[in-house]
């Protein structure tokens, strides 16, 4: 007879969720949340007492937390439905937008700088494709790829994304090829 397991959270509600440097396992849900490490081999809601949570309250940019991102400089980046989160050990830094975008995703653009991968929908004049964060938030190749669905920079420093057009390679001169 089988031993009956404490609930679980699907896949498709647990797929946000990283390792830090740190071995801290962050997770958008059911909340943003960080799980000092040594993380458990399995995870229980119900044992998640020393777990951080955040939310608007600790200073979010948004209600929802979409995805996450360490730097090579060891800070942990998160996209809300309101905007970027930078979190460094001891504090949260928010950056705002007003269009409300999805994020589908970041990737390490150096320099504290990130690439940032974002659909905001059919909205008439909305800035969907990539962007680039450095302190001010830039719209990258405008109107040449827009609904950005994933985006992924390899080991070798190249950025790819993904869209509905198809998969994008940033060559080194800045230009994309498909």
């Amino acid at each position: 007879q089988r031993t009956p397991r404490a609930p679980r959270a699907t896949a498709r509600e647990w797929s946000t969720a990283m390792f830090d440097g740190q071995g801290d396992l962050w997770t958008t849900y059911p909340s943003l949340m960080r799980i000092p490490a040594p993380v458990p081999h399995e995870v229980r809601f119900a044992d998640l007492k020393d777990a951080d949570t955040y939310s608007l309250r600790d200073g979010l940019s948004g209600p929802t937390a979409q995805s996450l991102l360490e730097d090579r400089e060891g800070t942990v980046w998160v996209a809300t439905t309101g905007g970027l989160d930078r979190f460094r050990r001891t504090n949260v830094h928010a950056v705002s937008f007003d269009d409300h975008p999805y994020f589908v995703g970041m990737a390490d653009a150096g320099a504290g700088a990130m690439w940032v991968g974002m659909y905001i929908g059919v909205v008439p004049g909305a800035k969907d494709g990539l962007w680039k964060f450095d302190g001010k938030l830039t719209h990258q190749a405008a109107g040449i790829i827009p609904a950005v669905t994933a985006i992924h920079r390899d080991v070798h420093g190249v950025l790819w994304l993904g869209a509905a057009q198809g998969l994008w390679k940033r060559q080194s001169d800045g230009m994309f090829q498909t």
